[in-house]
């Protein structure tokens, strides 16, 4: 079995739900659901470090979908 000293049950588990957001790029919703969450689906924003590239791509996204090539680019 592998084995990290000190590395607490719940720490890994804000480490895999902080991953599974920030890198994979899963809903809250998914990850609320791989952490066995039961109810609404609030509960992962407690173990989620809050990365605001996922919500600054999703705005880029959605300025140059509605006004395509009107922005100009950095």
């Amino acid at each position: 079995m592998f084995r990290i000293r000190k590395f607490q049950f719940y720490q890994a588990r804000h480490t895999f739900a902080t991953l599974s957001r920030n890198l994979m790029k899963f809903s809250k919703g998914d990850v609320d659901e791989a952490l066995n969450h039961v109810g609404n689906y609030e509960i992962a924003d407690v173990y989620i470090t809050k990365d605001f590239s996922i919500i600054n791509d999703n705005n880029f996204k959605l300025l140059d979908k509605v006004f395509k090539n009107q922005i100009p680019t950095l």
